[in-house]
């Protein structure tokens, strides 16, 4: 039980991510170690994420303003 939580959070987090909720913090799921390495990982790997998609959409509004005009 003690790993399960942890990796529950994980699970979680991720759907998030995959319904582009970016807003994701692992940073205290209760566990030392390796796991809780893995939330940071986890929890970095979605602000690049957020930071991405956001600056891909800015440059499609910008794009799509360009080809109004």
């Amino acid at each position: 039980r003690m790993v399960t939580s942890p990796v529950r959070k994980l699970e979680v987090a991720a759907k998030q991510i995959e319904n582009h909720e970016f807003a994701v913090e692992l940073d205290d799921v209760g566990y030392r170690d390796e796991i809780k390495d893995l939330a940071s990982s986890f929890t970095e790997m979605a602000r690049q994420l957020k930071s991405l998609y956001e600056g891909l959409e800015a440059k499609v509004d910008l794009r799509t303003a360009q080809i109004k005009e």
